[in-house]
Formats: C-alpha cells, sequence, structure tokens
C-alpha cells in the first residue's frame, strides 16, 4: 500500500519586528581669523553640535518613538569667571550659587504661565483619565523646582550673569544663541626700535574657551505633547499629569578655560627665555538627578626662564673638527608654578556647599638637554612637587624626581 506523504503545515503568519533606529547628526563650526592692526591677530570659533538616535517600535499599535543623544555648543560665562567661590569660614559661600536657588522660581514661575490656560491631553497615558481634555490646574500638579526644565535655565542664567527672566528655557539652544571662543596674540611690541635692542621677539597671548555639554538625554515613554515645546509626563507617585519637556536630562556642565589669561614668551638678545603665564579653569556640572552643582576650579601662576649655551661642545672642547651636521647647545630650562585647586559640592535642596577636594601644589621643574650628535642625546632633569591639601582628610606631601636619561637612535 503506498503512503501518503503529510501535508506541510501552514506558514506561521507571526512576523518578528526590530525596532527601526535613525540617527542624524549636526555640525555648525563658524572660524574668523581678524588683524585689526598689523601683529594684532583674533580667531574666533563658535560651534554648535548635536547627535541624535531616533528609535520606533512598529511591532506596537501606537508604534512608540523614543530620542537619545548629546549636544554641546561653545558660550560664555565669562562674567563670573572671577566671583568668588567662597571659603570656610563662611561655608563657601557663593554670590552665583545664590542666584541659581534665587533663579528657580523666576524660572518655574514662566514656566506655569507658558501652561496656563493650556488643555490637558486625551492621548497617550492621559486616555480615559479623569483630567483629560480639562483645563490645566497647578493644584494636580505644577511644575517642579527641582527638574531640568527649570534647573538647567536657572543654572546657565546664574553663572553666565544673564537676567532669569530673560533666559531661554530650551534646554537645546538654537545656532542664535551660540557665542564665540577667542584666542588673540601680538607681537607687535618685539618690533618696536626700543625693544628690538634686547628682545628678538616678544609675544603676549590670551586665550578664552568655553564649552555648554548635554553628555547624553532620552525622551520620556509616558511624553504627551500639547505643541512643539510643551507636554506632559505622568507623576509616578500621584498618576496626575506633570509640566514637562520631553526629554530626561540628569546632568549638564559647562566647562571653561582661560589657557593663559594672559602669557608672555619673551626671547631676549642674549638667549635667554622669560615665560609669565597665569591660566584658570573651571568645571560646573549640574547633576539634576541628585539636585546638587559641583565647582571645580584650577587657577595656575607660572614663572620660566631658559638658556641656551651654544656650541657647548667647543666650550668643552670635546670636538676639534669644525664640520658638524648637529647643533652641539646646551638648553637649559626651570620652571616655577604655583596652583591651586579646589573642588565644592553644592546641594540645592539644602543650599549647603562643602569642599570635598582641593590642594594648593608648588612645583619646580629644571632640566638640561644636550645633543651630543646625531645619535645620541642626554638630558638631566629634577621636579619637586609641594602639595597642601585644602581638606582636613588629606595629608601634605612632597615628592622628588631626579635621573638622567640618554637616548640613542639606532636607525639609519
Amino acid at each position: 500500500m503506498e503512503s501518503i506523504p503529510p501535508e506541510p503545515q501552514a506558514a506561521s503568519k507571526t512576523v518578528a519586528t526590530l525596532p527601526s533606529s535613525v540617527n542624524k547628526s549636526s555640525d555648525l563650526d563658524i572660524k574668523l581669523s581678524l588683524e585689526p592692526i598689523p601683529g594684532f591677530k583674533i580667531e574666533l570659533q563658535s560651534k554648535r553640535a548635536q547627535s541624535e538616535m531616533i528609535s520606533v517600535q512598529p511591532q506596537f499599535a501606537d508604534a512608540p518613538t523614543t530620542y537619545s543623544g548629546n549636544f554641546r555648543m561653545t558660550t560664555c560665562i565669562l562674567g563670573t569667571a572671577f566671583w568668588s567661590s567662597g571659603k570656610a569660614s563662611n561655608n563657601y559661600e557663593s554670590r552665583a550659587f545664590q542666584n541659581l536657588l534665587d533663579n528657580r522660581e523666576i524660572i518655574a514661575q514662566r514656566l506655569e504661565e507658558k501652561y496656563a490656560g493650556s488643555t490637558y491631553p486625551t492621548n497617550g497615558f492621559m486616555q480615559g483619565h479623569i483630567l483629560g481634555g480639562q483645563k490645566y490646574d497647578p493644584s494636580n500638579g505644577g511644575v517642579n523646582r527641582n527638574s531640568a526644565d527649570v534647573l538647567i535655565p536657572a543654572f546657565f542664567a546664574a553663572y553666565s550673569g544673564h537676567d532669569p527672566s530673560s533666559q531661554t528655557l530650551d534646554l537645546f539652544p538654537d545656532f542664535l544663541s551660540m557665542l564665540p571662543n577667542w584666542k588673540i596674540t601680538y607681537d607687535g611690541f618685539g618690533k618696536l626700535k626700543s625693544m628690538q635692542k634686547y628682545f628678538r621677539s616678544f609675544p603676549i597671548s590670551h586665550s578664552y574657551q568655553c564649552t555648554y555639554n548635554v553628555g547624553s538625554y532620552t525622551s520620556y515613554s509616558n511624553f504627551t505633547a500639547i505643541g512643539e515645546d510643551m507636554g506632559f509626563t505622568k507623576d509616578v507617585t500621584t498618576g496626575n499629569p506633570v509640566p514637562s519637556s520631553q526629554y530626561n536630562i540628569t546632568s549638564v556642565n559647562i566647562t571653561e578655560s582661560l589657557n593663559p589669561l594672559i602669557g608672555v614668551d619673551m626671547t631676549m638678545k642674549n638667549s635667554l627665555l622669560i615665560k609669565l603665564e597665569f591660566k584658570k579653569q573651571r568645571t560646573l556640572t549640574l547633576n539634576v538627578s541628585s539636585n546638587q552643582l559641583m565647582e571645580a576650579k584650577n587657577d595656575e601662576w607660572v614663572v620660566g626662564a631658559g638658556y641656551v649655551l651654544k656650541d657647548f661642545d667647543i666650550m668643552l672642547k670635546l670636538k676639534q673638527n669644525r664640520v658638524k651636521k648637529v647643533k652641539n647647545d646646551l638648553n637649559l630650562r626651570a620652571d616655577f608654578s604655583l596652583k591651586d585647586v579646589e573642588t565644592i559640592v553644592r546641594k540645592i535642596e539644602l543650599a549647603q556647599s562643602q569642599a570635598t577636594a582641593g590642594d594648593m601644589v608648588i612645583a619646580f621643574k629644571f632640566s638640561a638637554d644636550y645633543v651630543f650628535s646625531e645619535r645620541l642625546s642626554f638630558r638631566l632633569y629634577y621636579d619637586m612637587q609641594l602639595r597642601n591639601p585644602l581638606v582636613s582628610t588629606s595629608y601634605p606631601t612632597a615628592t622628588h624626581d631626579v635621573g638622567i636619561a640618554a637616548k640613542v637612535i639606532l636607525t639609519r
């Protein structure tokens, strides 16, 4: 009897659908070089960059979409760069931090006025909610003073010196909000006849760099929009809608560097080099999730000198021939620096500040470099560093490093 093969099973109609994603980025970089007078050069640069990934899950009926990315933009907070960050004797009282605390109420009130007269949505998590379609009422859940929507504009206004009443509420400011960074150099002094008698060059430099950074952000999964930049998220405690932007930002920071604030490099006719420099840096990190601000500051003074002993081999009578392929000069260099480093953590909700780290660092460096031949060079060095800690939990330290190094080149 002939066997009848079984009928093939029907193909499964279930199709596994993976989330689809789109990556997009924008990068605006503007540079401008100026020389208003001979030797006086100004370089300006503005940058704004944002990268974002959009993920869509089409396997669900409402095709939920999530956004994530990062953002950075040049800005300027020079107006508060020289404000005092306080001392232990006054509990690190800071005018800028106090402004941040005061600005919260102003920013929150501006947001409340923006939502006034709006209507709660009826879609998303508000579908079937008792408040859906009703007029917005802050008593059901108002603007959170410790949310990113309030803290970030309040922080930016406080440390840039801006008026909080006109500070932008946009967490990702547009290109019109970019402010340039700059670098300035001037070498005109060395070209004066009275200076040429003593100096080969006399350049002066100044540089300023400042960037606003949003390291990463994601969108709220339950965000329901009611306008271009307005919407609500669900309060996890009450279940009621609360005003919120679309994005969940846990931290932002502003980095500022005056490197240098003023710098002078003088080269004299007798080969003596003199360097004077003052640097100032700070990093302000606002942690929204923990409601605290960390200020890291670094001030450094540098005084340096150098001297070149030309034809050092002849002075020591090491060589008799006059045909040389390399310059056998002895380069001497000494640098002294004084650095003040401190880190202060400021708790926003408690309005308290505390130093968590810091040092007063005294450093001295000396080096002597001598090129004996094309294949052999020597370096004698001495480094000293003394640290006096700011906080009592650390101890003063001193390090000394001395040695001699030889460099041999074996390749042709």
